[in-house]
């Protein structure tokens, strides 16, 4: 009985079988049908003739010549007895046609795509979301071609792909390409130079950006190299393992560690500065009252400024925005139980207020020269309006004229003490530059040869000197008789001098990855410009 029914099953399946391989069986489209109007739609999978004068395509089952006939007969009545030659013609058209329209398709895609590319380049260079495009810039762009040229340039504006997703997709394959172009730069260099810093996002994740300084087509050229999270430690010896580079500390950080040294006397008046100011600022009617005061006074401000430690330009800006409004102050504080408002009338605190005023505003000022993509270095500077420091402190100079009052003899001994201190930590935080390196900062003033230098390379630098031709170390790269003095020369002119670039770039990562976008993964966003068309 199993044995039967076995076989019985067997059976079933064999005729199952049989007749799926009739059903699924195609017709062929013979060369023949044209005579009935039809050529073949070019589906492999599903063969099936589509009608030369009105374009319909009839499925697979109707590949007969009854069936076709009828198509024709029903609806083309007036085309039944045309000879084939008549078909012929309407097959070149429909071709033809079919050719432009593809044509067309195609360049629309293109443009399409390459638009999608820009639009999300440039979501990206505004650090905005990604959900932008498609919330506002699409909308924003048809309206203004529906208006500027007509509805049917309007509806091209629609295909232009910018979701979210998209967006996002758009920016990682930007970012992929600007890397893989930085690579390929780099493979090519002699030596390259890195800058590097970490960061904590408002996700609490470390972010560690290195910047990299590198020849190229005789110039140097500085890019983003890395935008990565770091896992466990963020001190310098877990970050840079590499054995064979000499590192520098920062030129900001180390004009910041010169200002942090102060006396505690005027240390003293600098916190005491920082109180009367946050009484004003952290209480909004207060802040509102006194801006009130200024207006009726005729005030040059309305407003005073907080001082924030992390931000180091704030010293200066915050005790000269301080001391300009102290009539303002004095006022505004009269009526209140301040313990500090007594400090306003005070003559000795106002004239350390005044010093502290002057001497953190050159601070500052060296400290903007610092920044920026071409650093130069200002210990010359530095030692100079520190020896004449008469003519550094025009707002303290001015106060004294003012109330007809000589320097207090404890100021003076403070100002000195701090101005000698100040000297003492531009000298240790920033030493003599290495004379050994001057026949790179001016070849053309070389007198002799220099210690670390062979025979050979003194005559061939000696050769630059008195060619007259000399521009840029970068443009005798390309040169193969002085290449190797060149690639000397750029090794040391390579290193960065301070980690401006990142400081930028951390606040360019803070912009983007805020509150609402803590999931954002913003590494992307932060690179330079891609090839959009090889992309494309």
């Amino acid at each position: 009985e199993g044995t039967l029914k076995r076989k019985v099953s067997t059976s079933n399946s064999n005729i199952f079988a049989e007749t799926s391989k009739l059903t699924n069986k195609k017709r062929r489209y013979c060369e023949d049908y044209l005579a009935f109007g039809f050529t073949s739609n070019e589906n492999e999978d599903a063969p099936g003739a589509q009608c030369v004068v009105c374009n319909k395509i009839l499925s697979n089952s109707c590949l007969v010549p009854a069936k076709l006939r009828r198509h024709f007969e029903t609806n083309h009545p007036e085309y039944k007895d045309k000879d084939i030659s008549f078909f012929k013609q309407k097959l070149e058209s429909l071709e033809k046609s079919k050719l432009f329209m593809s044509k067309i398709a195609k360049s629309d895609n293109e443009n399409a795509t390459e638009a999608s590319y820009k639009v999300s380049y440039r979501i990206s260079l505004a650090e905005e979301a990604h959900t932008i495009g498609e919330s506002l810039i699409k909308p924003c762009a048809k309206d203004i071609v529906m208006c500027m040229l007509d509805q049917e340039s309007s509806k091209k504006v629609e295909a232009v792909p910018l979701s979210n997703n998209t967006v996002t997709c758009r920016i990682h394959d930007l970012a992929a390409d600007i890397k893989k172009e930085l690579i390929f730069r780099l493979h090519l260099c002699d030596a390259y130079a890195l800058q590097l810093d970490e960061s904590t996002d408002v996700a609490g994740l470390a972010v560690l950006l290195v910047f990299v300084r590198y020849n190229f087509n005789s110039s140097i050229e500085e890019d983003l190299l890395l935008c990565e999270f770091l896992q466990t430690n963020t001190t310098g010896e877990n970050i840079n393992v590499a054995p064979n580079c000499t590192s520098s500390h920062c030129i900001l950080h180390r004009h910041a560690l010169v200002v942090k040294n102060i006396s505690p006397s005027l240390k003293n008046v600098l916190d005491e500065a920082v109180q009367i100011i946050n009484y004003i600022k952290t209480r909004p009617l207060q802040s509102r009252l006194f801006k009130i005061m200024c207006e009726d006074m005729g005030s040059q401000h309305t407003a005073l400024l907080l001082h924030t430690e992390v931000r180091w330009l704030s010293q200066g800006k915050v005790l000269v925005r301080l001391f300009e409004l102290r009539h303002e102050l004095s006022a505004n504080l009269m009526d209140h139980k301040f313990q500090l408002s007594d400090r306003l009338t005070d003559f000795l605190w106002l004239s350390r207020v005044a010093y502290l005023a002057d001497i953190f505003t050159k601070l500052n000022e060296v400290n903007l020269s610092l920044q920026g993509k071409k650093v130069m270095r200002k210990t010359r500077k530095l030692q100079f309006w520190i020896s004449s420091v008469g003519d550094c402190l025009p707002t303290l100079n001015d106060f004294l004229e003012e109330n007809g009052y000589k320097l207090d003899e404890d100021i003076c001994s403070d100002i000195a003490d701090h101005l000698r201190d100040l000297y003492t930590n531009i000298i240790k935080y920033f030493p003599n530059i290495n004379d050994n390196n001057n026949w790179i900062r001016n070849p053309l003033s070389l007198t002799e040869k220099p210690v670390s230098f062979s025979t050979e390379d003194y005559e061939k630098l000696i050769e630059i000197a008195s060619d007259g031709s000399f521009s840029d170390w970068s443009d005798l790269c390309q040169s193969q008789e002085y290449s190797s003095l060149s690639r000397r020369a750029i090794r040391q002119l390579l290193p960065f001098a301070s980690t401006y670039l990142c400081e930028t770039g951390c606040s360019n990562y803070a912009a983007m990855e805020r509150k609402y976008r803590n999931r954002l993964n913003a590494v992307p966003d932060m690179r330079i410009q891609p090839n959009i068309k090889r992309i494309c």
